[in-house]
């Protein structure tokens, strides 16, 4: 699958600070940046997402990963990401 032909698109419905952090994911050199918000996840009887991060009530688990052509790009990229890169706070 060829996937750089999606590293400058944006997908619909993010959130501004995730438009951000593709933005910037992508600026180090990710192919894509995608992210999702499990705010209508149910808590399982015995195993779930809520209660593998031990969600509190009034929080929301935010899930998000970033694709990259190689682990050496990947590793390459990682000494940039400082707060000083341009990170929501």
């Amino acid at each position: 699958m060829d996937l750089s032909s999606r590293a400058e698109e944006e997908p619909r419905g993010l959130s501004p600070s995730a438009k951000k952090a593709g933005k910037i994911w992508r600026g180090m050199g990710a192919l894509e940046y995608r992210e999702w918000v499990a705010d209508d996840v149910k808590v399982g009887k015995l195993t779930s997402f809520p209660r593998s991060v031990k969600l509190k009530p009034a929080e929301t688990v935010v899930f998000s990963w970033i694709t990259y052509r190689s682990r050496v790009q990947r590793d390459a990229s990682m000494p940039r990401c400082r707060p000083t890169s341009g990170w929501p706070e």
